[in-house]
């Protein structure tokens, strides 16, 4: 299970940025437990959890930002047992 092509969309505003996903088309969502989102650096490998989310959730908003900073994030899917990889980073700027 992965959410990497799950048509992953980011908005920005200055201080906030929307991420949005689809649901997986032969995964059912009772499946899916749930989705964290994470701040990645992918020069250090860091990872930053920012949320997690139910399986009803497709979409986060992430506050409180610097205006003009570059922002890369990274989503996974999540069941009772496991984590999925990571989606393919998003990398967004506020303006």
């Amino acid at each position: 299970m992965c959410i990497r092509d799950r048509n992953i969309t980011a908005t920005s505003t200055q201080e906030a940025i929307l991420l949005q996903w689809s649901a997986h088309p032969t995964i059912s969502q009772a499946q899916i437990s749930g989705y964290k989102i994470y701040n990645f650096n992918s020069m250090t490998n860091e990872k930053v959890l920012l949320a997690e989310l139910d399986n009803n959730n497709l979409s986060h908003l992430v506050e409180n930002l610097d205006a003009n900073t570059d922002y890369e994030f990274v989503i996974t899917a999540q069941t009772d047992s496991y984590e999925s990889g990571f989606a393919y980073p998003v990398f967004i700027s506020t303006k």
